[in-house]
């Protein structure tokens, strides 16, 4: 049997890798892509975490992982959705929560919510690598963990890059995200699109540290749960909308024995859980 690692990145859309079109380069999930199978036109079934989770970690494929082998799935994780989705389902996987709400001082805190406008606890990618290490050699083999990001997800401040213009912007859109009729300046949007592609820079800048570790007999499927809107259809965030911006997102599965290719036939996420368990037989596809 063989691992099986995936890697889902919240609000990250495919026509913000270099692999799926773009013009700023994206080299480590380029890597990735030309190693293995990319689907060209992979749909969630929402727009939004809560809606995307269900068919990404569903009660059906931890049951059917369980029967496969897979005695202990895990998730680690950063985001408190995600603990009260497992929570509310029941849900047996082992639930590796992040989340740094409990652990930092009130005056760390007050920090957070200047700094961004909201409170935000989210673990950053090498974090969650480091963990992601520990626990595979932990699980041994066969073992199915997957590692949920929040890097991409706003408020967006890439590492290292971050100024007071930065903190202002930030506070701003988030107000815009609540409008009706958000109102942001050109050169406002134009600012949160190159930190939001900032912040897909630095998470690329992250995963070849992990992927190096990673043992060879493993399954790495690398996607999001929706994506994230600049105004194309009048909105900043991730509102209920079926729209490309939000729906169309990155699926690329990379296996030990086999070779790249491109599938352009439509995928939906409704069938995300037998992609996995096809996976997670031997073999796999």
């Amino acid at each position: 049997m063989t691992n099986i690692l995936l890697l889902v990145v919240d609000s990250l859309r495919a026509d913000h890798l270099s692999c799926y079109g773009y013009d700023k380069r994206t080299p480590n999930i380029d890597h990735l892509a030309n190693e293995g199978t990319r689907y060209e036109n992979a749909w969630v079934e929402g727009s939004y975490t809560a809606e995307s989770i269900p068919f990404i970690l569903s009660e059906y494929l931890y049951y059917q992982l369980s029967a496969n082998g897979y005695t202990f799935p895990a998730v680690i994780h950063s985001n408190p959705i995600i603990t009260r989705y497992l929570e509310a389902n029941k849900l047996g996987f082992i639930n590796i929560d992040l989340h740094t709400q409990k652990r930092f001082s009130r005056l760390r805190n007050l920090w957070g919510i200047l700094r961004n406008g909201i409170y935000r606890g989210e673990a950053r990618a090498d974090t969650i690598n480091t963990r992601a290490l520990y626990v595979m050699e932990a699980l041994g083999s066969p073992f199915f963990l997957c590692l949920w990001y929040m890097d991409i997800h706003a408020p967006f401040f890439p590492p290292y890059k971050t100024g007071i213009k930065d903190i202002l912007l930030n506070r701003k859109y988030l107000k815009a995200v609540l409008a009706e009729n958000p109102k942001i300046g050109k050169d406002d949007l134009s600012k949160l699109i190159e930190n939001y592609d900032g912040e897909i820079s630095y998470f690329d800048s992250t995963l070849w540290k992990l992927l190096k570790e990673v043992p060879e007999d493993t399954h790495i499927i690398f996607t999001a749960d929706h994506g994230e809107e600049f105004l194309e259809a009048g909105n900043l965030g991730h509102h209920n909308k079926e729209i490309p911006e939000l729906r169309h997102v990155p699926l690329i599965i990379k296996s030990p024995h086999n070779s790249p290719k491109i599938i352009e036939k439509p995928f939906r996420f409704k069938e995300f859980d037998e992609l996995i368990l096809d996976l997670s037989k031997e073999g796999g596809r």
